[in-house]
């Protein structure tokens, strides 16, 4: 149930899947600040506290102008659209929606709202990258920041792939956070999703040594020259790339993609 109501600037707080806050716009807000077209927040009412989902930015704007004293008079109440009695993750998901269409989220700020919402996708995402101690984040220096690849093998390969790929990679390169990136997670997810059965199981158990033979930033840049050589996607050309890695110094018992 929701209902429409003025709510004291004072009281409204944010929430935790909220986006980090944008300080260029909310300066653009209050540079060009017309109370008239403010508009209504959307709110939630939970625990006797007023969360902010949909309006962070107007709210966090009259408040500068409010604590500078910028305008001669202080904006004290707001319009609202108020939710009653949501839960957590009822509110993450209406934030997502209310949102969608608009500024496209970064996926780390989606993969967060979603995760919160108790999306099962995301929720079992977490779980695989939890059991190896990791996490997602906008910096490498503290977790994985390749946040949409994740998403995009999870839901192209399965959970299953997902897991056997960090698994590979961890142990390639003893949990640096710089080897989950969108060239290994999409490169051998590609290569696990175009060889036989057979050859699938002998890179499973080979390919974290054969990994340990070129540093990351190597594999990248091979990735790289490696697509300006040929006509293939950009999947395929990490595929291609993990591969060549993998064959190199072998005779026999080479793996070849399906579709080369």
């Amino acid at each position: 149930m929701n209902y429409i109501k003025e709510v004291a600037i004072d009281d409204l707080e944010s929430t935790e899947f909220q986006r980090t806050p944008n300080l260029k716009f909310i300066k653009n807000i209050i540079d060009n600040f017309d109370e008239r077209k403010v508009g209504a927040v959307v709110i939630s009412e939970r625990d006797g506290h007023k969360y902010v989902i949909d309006g962070q930015h107007r709210i966090l704007a009259i408040k500068e102008i409010n604590n500078k004293n910028i305008k001669s008079k202080k904006i004290k109440a707001i319009q609202a659209v108020v939710y009653n009695d949501l839960t957590l993750p009822e509110e993450a998901r209406l934030f997502v929606e209310l949102t969608k269409g608009r500024n496209a989220m970064k996926s780390l700020e989606l993969y967060k709202a979603l995760l919160i919402a108790k999306e099962p996708e995301y929720v079992d995402i977490e779980r695989i990258i939890s059991n190896y101690n990791l996490s997602v984040s906008n910096s490498t220096t503290y977790g994985i920041t390749a946040v949409g690849v994740l998403v995009h093998v999870y839901r192209v390969y399965g959970g299953v792939v997902l897991d056997t790929i960090i698994n590979i990679l961890i142990n390639a390169y003893s949990g640096e956070r710089h080897s989950l990136n969108e060239v290994t997670l999409k490169g051998i997810a590609y290569v696990l999703g175009n060889i036989s059965s057979i050859d699938r199981l002998l890179f499973i158990n080979n390919a974290a040594e054969k990994l340990m033979g070129i540093p990351v930033r190597q594999l990248l840049a091979n990735a790289k020259y490696n697509m300006s050589l040929t006509k293939f996607g950009s999947t395929k050309s990490y595929g291609v790339t993990i591969l060549d890695q993998y064959n190199k110094g072998l005779r026999s018992r080479k793996i070849y993609l399906k579709n080369m």
